[in-house]
C-alpha cells in the first residue's frame, strides 16, 4: 500500500501522548496515527492484518501449555519459547517475523539457542540439517539457513481467498510440528535411525496436516 506524506497540526499534550502510546506498542508515531486513523474510518491496513495473524498464532501456540510467550506480537514480530530437556533446562525461541511487501516470501521463522554449550550446539545443529534434509525431499523449493545455533526458514504464506487454512493455523502448525521433532529427537539422541524418526515427524506432523508454508 502506497504511502504519502502529509503535515498535520496538532497540540503538543497529544503529541506527547500519542508518542508514549506508541513506544508501549513498538511502534512509531506515524504508525500509530495511522492505525488510529484507519481503526477509525475501519480500514484494515497490511499492519493491522499482520497483527491479527502474530496474535492468533500466539493464542494458538499458548492454548497448548507448550509455550510461553517473550514478547506480546507488536508490529510485526511474535516469540515465545519452548522448554528442552537437555543439561540446564535451556528454552529453545521460536520467532516469527513477517513482510510488509515481500514477495514471494511473506515472512521468516527463526529458532535459536542462547547457549555455548558445545555438546548443545552439536546435537541442535545435527536436528536442524536432519528436519531440512527431510523437509528438502518433499519441498525443494523451500529456503533455510543454519548458523550456529540458529535455524532460519522462510516463509511463503498463501493468499486467504485461496488457502485451505489460515495463516495463524499454518505458521502454528509449522512450529508445533517442528518443536515435537525437536523434543522427540532430543529424548532419544543415541537413536541410531535418527533421520527416519525425524522424517516420520515431518511426514505426520507437516504433510499430513496439510501445513505448506
Amino acid at each position: 500500500m502506497k504511502k504519502e506524506t502529509y503535515s498535520l497540526i496538532l497540540s503538543e499534550q497529544v503529541i506527547s501522548e500519542i508518542d508514549k502510546a506508541a513506544k508501549d506498542r513498538g511502534t512509531s508515531r506515524s504508525g500509530l496515527i495511522n492505525q488510529i486513523l484507519a481503526e477509525y474510518v475501519r480500514y484494515v491496513t497490511p499492519e493491522m492484518q499482520m497483527h491479527s495473524i502474530l496474535s492468533l498464532t500466539q493464542e494458538i501456540l499458548c492454548s497448548c501449555g507448550e509455550y510461553r510467550v517473550v514478547s506480546q506480537p507488536g508490529g510485526t514480530m511474535l516469540s515465545v519459547l519452548s522448554a528442552l530437556e537437555f543439561k540446564y533446562n535451556p528454552s529453545v525461541r521460536y520467532s516469527v517475523e513477517l513482510y510488509r511487501n515481500t514477495v514471494p516470501f511473506t515472512g521468516e521463522l527463526r529458532v535459536s539457542l542462547r547457549t555455548q554449550n558445545g555438546s548443545l550446539l552439536v546435537h541442535i545443529t545435527r536436528f536442524y540439517r536432519l528436519w531440512s534434509a527431510a523437509e528438502c525431499s518433499y519441498r525443494p523449493d523451500c529456503q533455510y539457513s543454519i548458523d550456529g545455533g540458529r535455524y532460519t526458514r522462510r516463509l511463503r504464506l498463501p493468499d486467504g481467498k485461496r488457502a485451505a487454512s489460515s495463516p495463524e493455523e499454518l505458521i502454528s502448525g509449522y512450529i508445533s510440528g517442528f518443536d515435537r521433532a525437536l523434543k522427540s529427537f532430543f529424548a532419544d539422541l543415541d537413536n541410531p535411525d535418527a533421520a527416519s524418526a525425524v522424517e516420520q515427524i515431518y511426514r505426520d506432523c507437516i504433510l499430513g496436516r496439510g501445513i505448506t508454508v
